[in-house]
C-alpha cells in the first residue's frame, strides 16, 4: 500500500480502512441454514459485530464532508509513526462565517464540500499518502508525505505552497430571490517533520501541529495587513 508502511499505525483499521472506504477482509458469503433468515446463528452474531464495528469506524468520519474528522486527528498524532519526511497544514477559512449568517448553514456546507473536492482533486487522499482531517467548523488539518525521493524536501513544501495558494474555492448559492457566486479565501500555516528512525523515536506531531496553527495565524495576519494596504 503506498504511503504507508505495515507498522506505522498500531491499530492501521481503527481509521485507516475506514479512510479510504476499503474493507482490507473479505465480506462473508451469507449461508443458508436454520432460523427465519435461512443464516445460521453463528453468521448472524458476526453481522452484528460486524455491523457494530462498522459504526464505530463511522464515527472517525465527518458525515457532512466526508474526510477524517477531529477523532481520527486525535489518534493520528499520537499514534501515527512516519516512515517518511513529511508536513503538517493548517488550514482556516477567510470570511467564511458571513456566508453562514446571510445565507444559512446549508450553503456554507457547500463552500466546505467543494474545499473537500478540491483538496481530493490536487493532494494524494485517495492514495493514503495525504490525509485531510475537519478539526472543527472551518478549520482542517492536512498532513502530507515525502514519499517520492525524485523531488527534494525543499521543492515538496513548495509544491504544497503552490497548490494551497491556487485554491480557488466558489459555489453558486440559491437564495429565495436568486442565485448567486460566493467565494472564500483559505488560509494556512505549514510545518515539515522528520521520518522516525524507529518505533520509539517519532516527532511529536501535536508540537509540530500547534507550530502550523501558529504559522497559519501569521499567515492570516499577514493577508490582513496586505489587504488594509490595498485599501
Amino acid at each position: 500500500m503506498s504511503g504507508l508502511n505495515k507498522g506505522d499505525i498500531p491499530s492501521r483499521q481503527d481509521w485507516v480502512v475506514t479512510a479510504t472506504g476499503k474493507e482490507l477482509a473479505k465480506p462473508q458469503q451469507e449461508k443458508k441454514g436454520d432460523g427465519e433468515t435461512g443464516i445460521p446463528a453463528i453468521d448472524q452474531a458476526d453481522r452484528i459485530s460486524k455491523k457494530i464495528k462498522d459504526l464505530m469506524e463511522g464515527a472517525k468520519i465527518d458525515a457532512v464532508l466526508g474526510c477524517l474528522n477531529r477523532k481520527a486527528l486525535e489518534e493520528f498524532l499520537d499514534n501515527f509513526v512516519p516512515r517518511h519526511d513529511g508536513a503538517i497544514v493548517y488550514l482556516d477559512f477567510r470570511d467564511f462565517k458571513p456566508i453562514n449568517d446571510d445565507y444559512g448553514h446549508n450553503n456554507g456546507d457547500e463552500v466546505l464540500k467543494e474545499f473537500v473536492r478540491q483538496i481530493n482533486a490536487n493532494f494524494r487522499t485517495t492514495f493514503e499518502e495525504d490525509f485531510l482531517f475537519r478539526f472543527g467548523g472551518d478549520e482542517f488539518v492536512l498532513v502530507c508525505q515525502h514519499t517520492s525521493q525524485e523531488t527534494s524536501f525543499d521543492d515538496f513544501m513548495e509544491k504544497i505552497r503552490e497548490k494551497l495558494e491556487n485554491l480557488k474555492i466558489k459555489v453558486m448559492i440559491r437564495t429565495s430571490k436568486n442565485a448567486l457566486e460566493v467565494g472564500v479565501g483559505v488560509d494556512y500555516g505549514m510545518t515539515g517533520y522528520f521520518a522516525a528512525q524507529n518505533k520509539d523515536e517519532k516527532p511529536n506531531l501535536r508540537e509540530v501541529m500547534d507550530l502550523a496553527d501558529q504559522n497559519m495565524y501569521a499567515y492570516k495576519e499577514k493577508h490582513k495587513t496586505a489587504s488594509l494596504a490595498r485599501r
